[in-house]
């Protein structure tokens, strides 16, 4: 890990960034498999609760 001034900040993270390049299928994998106890909840979780009403925002 490497420490840096914030004015360079943005620089190293782009190049750290560009260091990272994948295909758009790999990518998209990535997101299902880390979002997929998200898109449970929402979908088999939420509705029974939201339809109840009893919940605060």
């Amino acid at each position: 890990m490497k420490t840096c001034h914030m004015d360079d900040l943005m620089s190293e993270a782009l190049s750290f960034a560009k260091s990272l390049n994948k295909r758009r299928e790999v990518i998209g994998e990535m997101k299902k498999r880390m979002c997929k106890y998200i898109v449970h909840t929402i979908d088999v979780e939420d509705p029974p609760m939201i339809e109840s009403g009893v919940f605060s925002i």
